[in-house]
């Protein structure tokens, strides 16, 4: 059932951001312990990737520290190349002096040059959290967003709902996610489809009594003034997703891991990116589930053992934000061809007013669900902070670090683990997609559109279907039967409802959508004509259906099941 945000939450131990524990004695989040602990956090950086460094290097001459440091200001160089600005300037002079000067050194020179190099970088990526500010966010943002609801109403739309916190579902495992916060340390693992992902977690987090997180946000969003305030604040470090030498991956990679094993529960978006065609997540990169699993290892190997829990959290929208913009780049074969993480587009003010006012002004118009809690190596968590293995049988997490000498790491097996857990991760994120009215009736447009014109691939269906018209009965009648599928698949726990696609029938689910296509975009996606819908911008209805992408829902109308 939703979580209802408006009543009293029991408040236990750091999973409160009030502050306030069960007896009312003020409790501190673990995320507001950030600054003070920022320097040494850093300085436990520098000397972790330092040690390996120079331990590699002595193995090694194919590590050697100037072959290293000249990796890092080749990448430097090449970014900065051209720079007109006087802060780009200055960058470039000092990384060609860095090269010039490596060159020339000492490997005890370069070793004080490296240890500069991971200080600067660290320095730079560990976040800050400011707890007034933290707290003062906490407050007003609702209130501001409530108010610029409640205006918006005034100018029609009275059916709308008051209260921010009723245009989105929190649903999921929260109390058990609470339980467990005060035992290890939570890592959020969000689906990512939108700029505003980060937002609503973070707000969904502190409504529903989960403790704050920190995370990494791109250093695009520190270039805006208003944006950069808050980042630098509320628990967010910084990442370039430009640089992607060896040394500042490490650094970045160490520095989630360390904040991970000093109790910092996290947020790492494992896709990698925003979904650039509306599906939810086909696989996850290893390397950002990677610091949790060495945060677990390294807490056995200090014989202090401190659990790790996993959250996969699905984020599902009826309109998304940048839809247009997304779909296109993954349309567009030049855009194909660039690394998806090159992407650094920045949060457009204007636009983000006008969708909150426009899409996030209708009731449950977003979903977060809080899916069951995974152990490092993909097994189910239960409220003591218990692992059982799929048959339900309890396990020791311990067990799976074993070796001959106690625990320790093994980089062939520990791959394995990380692809064990992405799958489960990516099983629960299938199994708990929530879906809206959008997708399914994007799905059932294009797939009649499909049915009408056989030998038409979906790219044929996207380039040529604009203008195809579709009756309202025919259309409502393929509603119908895929209605029965989804609900199928809902009571066999294969996926989840929207509140719409839970009540309504096939005609109610249309109208609804309907009300979506004509909202926020730029052109709406169907125009009503006469008895039926004319087909406009079949890039959108391609990205929306893709969230209901992975069920075989074509295969299955098609078969008649």
């Amino acid at each position: 059932m939703p979580l209802s945000i408006g009543r009293n939450l029991e408040l236990l131990s750091c999973g409160s951001s009030s502050g306030r524990s069960v007896t009312g004695v003020p409790l501190q989040p673990r995320l507001f312990q950030l600054n003070r602990e920022r320097d040494d956090i850093v300085e436990e950086v520098v000397e972790r990737v330092l040690s390996g460094r120079l331990q590699a290097a002595w193995e090694s001459q194919e590590h050697g520290l100037e072959l290293l440091i000249n990796e890092a200001a080749d990448s430097e160089l090449s970014l900065l190349e051209g720079a007109r600005s006087r802060g780009g300037r200055e960058r470039y002079a000092f990384w060609h002096h860095i090269a010039v000067t490596s060159s020339h050194n000492g490997e005890d020179q370069n070793a004080d040059l490296l240890a500069s190099l991971v200080e600067r970088y660290a320095s730079d990526i560990v976040g800050q959290c400011n707890p007034a500010i933290f707290r003062l966010v906490s407050r007003v943002a609702p209130l501001g967003l409530n108010t610029l609801f409640n205006l918006q109403r005034l100018g029609g739309a009275r059916h709308w709902p008051k209260r921010w916190s009723e245009r989105i579902l929190v649903q999921g495992e929260i109390e058990r996610i609470r339980r467990l916060s005060r035992l290890g340390t939570l890592v959020f693992v969000p689906t990512h489809i939108s700029q505003l992902d980060p937002v609503l977690l973070g707000w969904a987090l502190d409504q529903a009594s989960l403790p704050p997180a920190a995370y990494g946000a791109g250093k695009d969003l520190f270039t805006r003034r208003i944006p950069a305030f808050f980042m630098r604040n509320l628990g967010a470090y910084k990442f370039n997703r430009r640089l992607k030498h060896s040394l500042y991956r490490e650094v970045l990679r160490t520095t989630a891991q360390v904040l991970l094993e000093r109790g910092f529960h996290s947020i790492f978006f494992p896709g990698g990116s925003r979904s650039h065609d509306g599906r939810i997540e086909q696989s996850l990169r290893p390397e950002l589930l990677e610091p949790a699993l060495g945060a677990y290892l390294a807490s056995l190997l200090r014989n202090e053992p401190r659990p790790v829990f996993f959250v996969p959290v699905t984020i599902n929208y009826h309109l998304v934000l940048e839809a247009e913009t997304q779909i296109g780049r993954h349309l567009r074969a030049d855009d194909q061809r660039r690394p998806v993480l090159e992407d650094a587009e920045s949060p457009d003010l204007a636009r983000i007013a006008r969708y909150t006012t426009t899409t996030l002004g209708r009731q449950h118009a977003v979903s977060l669900y809080f899916c069951p809690p995974l152990d490092p190596f993909g097994n189910e968590v239960d409220d003591g902070g218990r692992s059982h293995d799929r048959s339900g049988r309890a396990v020791d997490p311990a067990r799976y670090f074993q070796t001959p000498d106690g625990p320790g790491r093994d980089d062939n097996r520990d791959r394995e683990y990380i692809n064990a857990l992405s799958e489960r991760i990516l099983e629960s994120y299938r199994a708990n997609n929530v879906l809206f009215s959008v997708p399914l009736v994007s799905l059932a447009i294009l797939d009649l559109v499909g049915q009408k014109q056989p030998l038409w691939e979906i790219n044929r269906v996207i380039r040529f279907a604009r203008g195809e018209f579709l009756s309202s009965d025919e259309l409502t009648a393929h509603c119908d039967r895929l209605l029965a599928l989804v609900r199928q698949d809902a009571e066999e726990g294969r996926v989840r409802l929207g509140p719409a696609v839970q009540e309504a029938d096939a005609a109610g689910l249309v109208q609804e959508a309907y009300g979506y296509f004509r909202m926020y975009h730029t052109n709406p996606l169907v125009l009503r004509r006469g008895n039926g819908v004319e087909l406009r911008d079949t890039e959108l209805l391609y990205y929306y259906s893709n969230r209901a992408h992975g069920y075989g829902y074509e295969r299955r109308l098609r078969q008649g099941v």
